[in-house]
């Protein structure tokens, strides 16, 4: 076990930023997968928040767009999709996985409708 007894510690601003990144995606995985409900949100029916929303909430307070845009391309899994709203311009974010709560997805075609060709 390491014991740290100085208070005098500091993080680099990559290492801040990147924490802070991960709290972010957190905070918008459980919003948009599990909470808008609970949070006074309502969800487009593909899923979708308007990011400027999410960031008027108490949760998400210091945090900006670009601080969305970020966290959405750097993750791997690609957890999260952004998207300008084709009539109001708005950007809009929505979780791709993983939800508790009922949202369609378009952009998904259900299998009775896939061409199949067998070799």
């Amino acid at each position: 076990m390491i014991k740290v007894e100085s208070a005098d510690l500091t993080l680099c601003p990559d290492c801040l930023r990147s924490s802070q990144d991960a709290q972010l995606s957190k905070a918008l995985s459980w919003l948009l997968r599990h909470g808008a409900l609970k949070e006074g949100f309502s969800l487009s029916p593909e899923g979708y928040l308007p990011v400027a929303q999410i960031l008027q909430h108490k949760s998400f307070r210091g945090y900006t767009s670009l601080d969305i845009e970020r966290v959405v391309s750097n993750n791997n899994k690609q957890r999260f999709k952004l998207r300008t709203h084709p009539e109001t311009k708005i950007l809009e974010i929505k979780a791709t996985q993983g939800h508790s709560l009922d949202v369609s997805d378009s952009e998904l075609i259900p299998l009775s409708e896939v061409c199949f060709h067998v070799l």
